[in-house]
């Protein structure tokens, strides 16, 4: 548990490489049995996070699954986008992970968050 709550004291360069190897998209290239384990891992780290005590939000789903598939071969991109929020007239950010051109993790509302940058 210390483990965990440590990182939300480090700055971003100490946890940056987790992602991977910045501005690489992958391949699109995937067979039958890597898209059926991305979408095993996917389900399993939705429902999952939908009940730990804390919130597991958008990027917490991506990096979860992201690093699971990894250890599986399974090659995935992690996006990172930002938009301003009209309302509240801040920025908003938000994290999604495809595997080629399918989105496994943060589908919903991807599309209004300008790219910032993505990681292999």
């Amino acid at each position: 548990m210390l483990y965990v709550f440590v990182w939300f004291f480090l700055p971003f360069k100490y946890y940056r490489g987790l992602f991977g190897k910045s501005q690489e998209a992958t391949v699109t290239n995937y067979d039958e049995k890597q898209l059926e384990d991305a979408l095993k891992i996917t389900n399993i780290v939705l429902s999952i996070s939908r009940n730990t005590p804390w919130e597991s939000k958008c990027l917490v789903q991506a990096l979860s699954c992201k690093k699971m598939l990894q250890k599986r071969g399974v090659i995935t991109t992690l996006y990172l986008g930002v938009c301003k929020d009209y309302n509240d007239k801040e920025l908003a950010a938000h994290a999604w992970l495809k595997m080629g051109d399918f989105i496994l993790t943060g589908r919903s509302g991807h599309k209004d968050f300008k790219v910032v940058n993505y990681y292999s």
